[in-house]
């Protein structure tokens, strides 16, 4: 009432007190009641497993897929990439994570083009085991332009964690996929953390 200069009958006021952000676990639980959960894979169920939607990818370019795990995806932006199309997508599928803390890759993977499906579906490409800590974050692409940070993923509690990282891409457009008439692109629709035992 101070704030408005004078007393009113019908003005009720709340004190919130904010202690910051929702851990990873608490966030994805809510948006898996709102939102809905996605079944996963056969091999990943009965496993204790930290599932990223495209909600939670929030980098590049978000598109409406069918194919997607939740109808949506993210594809790698190409508008700031300096020549053709064609020479955006003719390298290798390359992806890892990073740590600014370090100053230097955790895991990285290359993925020949020569040994992608044909069929222009999300498959899960493993990127392999490891630790998740501080300031980590995955990258997609090698130029980077898809990068999704992993704070919520880092445990604080038990930063000894380790994790067998997959994430879920589809190439489609001819430089992929041999005779295919869509538009070359990257895309991502989820990206799954099993915790090792």
């Amino acid at each position: 009432n101070n704030y408005l200069g004078k007393d009113y009958d019908s003005l009720f006021t709340i004190d919130i007190i904010c202690h910051g952000a929702l851990s990873y676990e608490m966030f994805a639980d809510y948006s898996r009641r709102t939102m809905g959960s996605l079944p996963v894979r056969a091999d990943f169920r009965d496993k204790d497993v930290i599932d990223m939607l495209w909600y939670d990818i929030k980098s590049g370019v978000k598109v409406d897929d069918a194919d997607a795990a939740g109808g949506k995806a993210y594809q790698v932006p190409t508008n700031h990439f300096n020549g053709t199309i064609e020479e955006f997508h003719s390298f290798n599928f390359e992806f890892g994570i990073y740590s600014f803390l370090n100053k230097a890759n955790v895991i990285r993977k290359t993925v020949p083009k020569s040994t992608l499906p044909q069929d222009e579906k999300y498959h899960f490409y493993n990127l392999g085991k490891a630790k998740i800590g501080e300031m980590n974050t995955l990258w997609i692409h090698h130029t980077w332009w898809m990068s999704v940070k992993l704070d919520g993923i880092y445990d604080v509690i038990n930063p000894d964690t380790v994790y067998d990282i997959y994430v879920s891409a589809k190439f489609q457009g001819p430089s992929y996929v041999k005779g295919s008439t869509s538009k070359d692109a990257l895309r991502v629709d989820r990206i799954i953390f099993v915790r090792n035992p």
